[in-house]
């Protein structure tokens, strides 16, 4: 059971950041999460803070405010943040805003450093999840996320912590960017 919470959990951290291998590429994505998550604007990110900002991102997947996300809600909130990604992702392509992407549109943003698939790249998840997660659980899970992701042990989420995070994991890592903040 704790396995499948864990996977739940990890599901919804994707979702909470399912942009954040684009971080860098200034896309919204990590960058604006962190900014979201540093309630303060101090530059790093405390426990409470962490907490709070990932109980924000699942009580707006909650849409008839029970105090759970079922797998419904989960997955329509994966479908809208697709669909986001998708717009953006066009966006940044059609460079002449004619509402289509030529192949020389294409690969101008390729030449330009558009980011690519990681080798070795897959999804993670898979197996059994179950139907809801409450805020609860998410609440319980989240202290041990920060705790992981504070890898200088100093209390705070940094540049430092995510750098660190990113030399393990890479950009799309579970831990990447504030992905998971």
């Amino acid at each position: 059971m704790k396995a499948t919470f864990l996977l739940l959990a990890a599901a919804l951290s994707a979702l909470a950041g399912a942009a954040a291998a684009q971080h860098h590429q200034g896309h919204g994505g990590g960058q604006a999460r962190w900014a979201e998550a540093d309630a303060n604007s101090d530059g790093r990110i405390s426990r409470d803070e962490f907490v709070e900002a990932r109980l924000t991102r699942m009580t707006a997947m909650d849409t008839d405010r029970n105090g759970v996300v079922t797998r419904e809600e989960m997955q329509a909130a994966m479908a809208q943040r697709r669909a986001q990604t998708a717009e953006r992702r066009f966006d940044r392509l059609d460079a002449n805003d004619d509402g289509a992407v030529s192949r020389d549109e294409f690969q101008a943003q390729r030449a330009h450093g558009a980011p690519r698939p990681r080798a070795g790249h897959r999804r993670r998840g898979g197996g059994h999840h179950p139907e809801q997660v409450t805020l609860d659980q998410v609440r319980a899970n989240a202290g041990a996320m920060f705790a992981r992701m504070d890898v200088d042990n100093d209390g705070f989420l940094t540049e430092a912590d995510r750098a660190a995070i990113r030399a393990v994991h890479g950009e799309g890592g579970e831990a990447a960017g504030t992905a998971e903040h």
